[in-house]
């Protein structure tokens, strides 16, 4: 584990600021570089193409109903 960054700046600033644990898929992540990597891979997960296929015709059907969604006046 690479923390060199991390003790450098700790070191110069004086302060320690104790960050949670986290818990990942493959267990619990202590150190911030498998933090760094866990949370990498969340968001990595998390912004994929959606896998499952979609019609294109209902596109503009959704963006009809949502343009008059947004223009309805509110009471």
């Amino acid at each position: 584990d690479d923390n060199s960054i991390y003790e450098a700046n700790r070191k110069f600033s004086k302060k320690y600021i104790e960050i949670p644990l986290i818990i990942d898929t493959d267990g619990v992540k202590y150190t911030p570089l498998d933090k760094a990597d866990a949370l990498k891979y969340s968001l990595e997960i998390s912004f994929q193409t959606n896998p499952e296929s979609y019609d294109d015709n209902q596109i503009p059907m959704i963006n009809k109903a949502v343009r008059q969604y947004i223009r309805k006046p509110r009471q």
